[in-house]
């Protein structure tokens, strides 16, 4: 069953620690490894109720995207609202950064393009235990890796919440050695419980109203370069019945029905298909394998033993994009050659992966020229991405190479059988012959006629009716 699960935690004294294999295991498992990667992420401060709106995106997803049915997304009115932790009060539930353990596929996006959906939830910011470190660590982690950010902001935008942000974009530059001009994508500002008087300022048009004016100035201005594009979103208090009751359980029915009907606005506005943008790093939509090694190499730089020295990670960085192009290369190589599947047997695709391994060796070693032992481990690391590929293409293929290994041993058995009659043929012809010279020699001379050739021509005509319609049954 799909659950929340860890994917960065922190160990203390300003490291985390990345557990790579929740994410390989999580687009194991989607089938698709081209699919381009859209990656929802959601922060702010802690006890905004980050993973309580998570939840509803859960809802939409498993509505548009499984169910293929979004009339009634939101659910029933008494469901109890699952899946991300959350409870009411004081005291945080989520710490580093967890992600959703089932990935949602898009197939209808207008540009035709096929995308994988994950969700990632974070630790929520100015708990006493936590350091400014920790907050642009967590911030900066999650914005790089996110197509969408969404920023939990309570009750009003204001320059306080503006300086947050631009101190957790920056300290996360520094920390990660970004050199790009607009290193993050979308960022979402959520302001919510605004306590405003006219039910028409809320939503996007109310969101929007308040962000030209709060980001007018040097310090609006500032924080906009670091996003590619922002959009702002006011939503009501979800009800007192939420915030003060200890059983709440999320269940549409206890919650103000403007709220709800807020949430039908919203959620859409970030999932619908339409709205849906993958990750792009370095110009690039990164594919779940992209993600992945992305993602390890930005967690790099807050785990235990971090590699130190500018150069070292200029060379780590170009190896590891050279890895991801040379496992494209990989993969266009090996499909060039699969295009008459039909065809295919183990043996044939034994020597594709081969081919297509070294050459793309040879294409990662042709565009990395760095330290000789970065290289080197990155080239290990190629290898063994393309044995996996080949591992998987082997498993997947299994049952129709062998239902193809089957359907030619089944032709070459019928072949050698033909061939056996035909030869039994030929054998029994000169017996055949015998026969109806016996036959020929008793006719009565006078029968030997034009009747009697007509008679012999009846009786050979007979006989080879009578192999074709035995061959016809075979």
């Amino acid at each position: 069953m799909a659950r929340a699960v860890f994917i960065v935690v922190p160990k203390g004294n300003r490291t985390y620690s990345f557990d790579k294999t929740v994410l390989e295991r999580l687009f194991e498992n989607d089938g698709e490894e081209d699919r381009k990667v859209v990656s929802i992420s959601i922060a702010g401060a802690m006890r905004t109720g980050k993973s309580f709106m998570l939840n509803f995106f859960l809802r939409y997803l498993r509505a548009q995207y499984v169910r293929h049915d979004i009339s009634n997304w939101l659910g029933r009115e008494d469901d109890p609202l699952e899946g991300f932790a959350w409870h009411a009060g004081l005291d945080a539930v989520t710490n580093g950064i967890m992600i959703w353990s089932e990935v949602f596929l898009c197939d209808d996006h207008p540009s035709g393009e096929k995308f994988a959906i994950v969700l990632m939830d974070t630790q929520g910011f100015f708990d006493h235990k936590q350091t400014t470190f920790d907050h642009s660590a967590i911030f900066s982690l999650s914005s790089i890796m996110a197509s969408t950010q969404i920023y939990n902001i309570m009750k009003d935008l204001n320059q306080s919440n503006l300086n947050h942000i631009l101190q957790f974009s920056k300290e996360g530059i520094v920390n990660m050695r970004l050199d790009c001009t607009t290193p993050f994508q979308r960022l979402v500002l959520l302001i919510r419980d605004g306590a405003n008087p006219s039910p028409a300022k809320y939503g996007l048009e109310g969101g929007e109203n308040l962000l030209r004016h709060r980001m007018q100035g040097l310090l609006g201005s500032t924080v906009r370069e670091f996003f590619e594009s922002m959009e702002c979103f006011l939503i009501r208090h979800p009800g007192l019945d939420a915030a003060e009751s200890e059983g709440f359980d999320g269940r549409l029915s206890r919650l103000e029905p403007e709220f709800v009907k807020l949430l039908e606005t919203f959620v859409p506005m970030i999932l619908a298909p339409e709205k849906l943008t993958p990750k792009i790093l370095n110009g690039q939509a990164l594919n779940s394998g992209n993600f992945v090694s992305n993602f390890e190499f930005y967690a790099a730089f807050y785990s235990e033993g971090a590699v130190e020295g500018f150069t070292g990670l200029i060379d780590h960085n170009c190896a590891l994009n050279a890895l991801n192009e040379a496992v494209k290369e990989y993969r266009k190589l090996v499909d060039r050659k699969r295009k008459t599947p039909s065809k295919l047997t183990l043996a044939l695709l034994k020597s594709y992966h081969d081919v297509a391994k070294d050459q793309s060796l040879n294409y990662y070693d042709d565009r990395v020229k760095i330290e000789p032992e970065i290289a080197a481990l990155y080239r290990l690391r190629l290898e063994q991405e393309m044995e996996k590929i080949y591992e998987r293409t082997v498993q997947g293929m299994a049952v129709m190479i062998g239902s193809n290994n089957f359907e030619e041993n089944l032709v070459d058995r019928f072949n050698a059988c033909v061939n056996d009659v035909i030869q039994k043929i030929k054998e029994f012809f000169p017996v055949i012959g015998s026969v109806l010279g016996e036959i020929w020699r008793s006719i009565p001379d006078e029968w030997k006629t034009d009747v009697g050739n007509e008679i012999k021509k009846r009786i050979v005509e007979r006989f080879v009716r009578g192999v074709s319609e035995a061959l016809g049954e075979i």
